[in-house]
């Protein structure tokens, strides 16, 4: 069984068989396979969609950038890119960039700083060096 990283936390649903083979289908049509930690973050970006949509307003922290549900996406999208083009443990500070130019259409150096600091402070990846980072 693989580790799990300090900021994740395993959970254990019981679903229908037609909802597995439903979620199955959608990631295999839109990746093409189904990579360690594309299911994990599918659900993942699923459930914060939910809580997002169901979450009383009036209580949002504006200041704590998780709770911002766009950035939250963003960066879903994003390790969603590099998983998808093989980039399943650790990618390079070229391969993000790309991933953002792609997966979000930015290519702002300052946009691509910023979405990597935010990843890294989110817990989706962390800094190995000046050049690497690994996927959690």
């Amino acid at each position: 069984m693989p580790k799990i990283p300090d900021n994740k936390a395993r959970l254990e649903v019981v679903v229908s068989k037609e909802l597995k083979k439903a979620l199955i289908e959608l990631i295999y049509s839109k990746y093409k396979t189904v990579h360690r930690g594309v299911l994990s973050a599918e659900v993942e970006s699923a459930l914060w969609d939910w809580i997002h949509r169901h979450a009383h307003t009036h209580t949002e922290n504006k200041a704590n950038p998780i709770d911002h549900p766009s950035r939250h996406e963003k960066i879903i999208r994003i390790k969603q890119w590099l998983i998808s083009h093989g980039f399943s443990y650790q990618f390079t500070d070229t391969a993000f960039k790309q991933a953002v130019v792609e997966a979000l259409g930015y290519s702002d150096p300052r946009t691509i700083k910023k979405y990597l600091e935010l990843g890294t402070r989110l817990g989706y990846w962390k800094k190995l060096n000046d050049k690497v980072y690994e996927l959690l």
